[in-house]
């Protein structure tokens, strides 16, 4: 709950997580995280292992959005003879 917090106060995404408490005990415990705050560290670390992988084509799609862009090629600008 504390990194479902934490990643709904970063502009990641927006998250609202609803709770299921199915007695006072299981509430107390859900408000608990209220008092928990994540480091950078641990707040990276659990992105990184609850990542889905989403295969193909997706991934392919997200390392194109992240690849510094490429100059063209000079024989990819000349204009064709005519």
């Amino acid at each position: 709950m504390a990194w479902v917090r934490e990643r709904a106060a970063r502009p990641v995404a927006t998250l609202v997580p609803i709770i299921g408490p199915r007695n006072p005990s299981q509430l107390d415990s859900y408000l608990g995280v209220l008092d928990v705050h994540l480091v950078d560290e641990r707040y990276t670390r659990l992105t990184e292992v609850s990542a889905v992988l989403l295969g193909v084509p997706q991934e392919e799609i997200a390392a194109s959005r992240e690849a510094p862009p490429t100059a063209p090629s000079p024989r990819s600008c000349r204009r064709p003879d005519g």
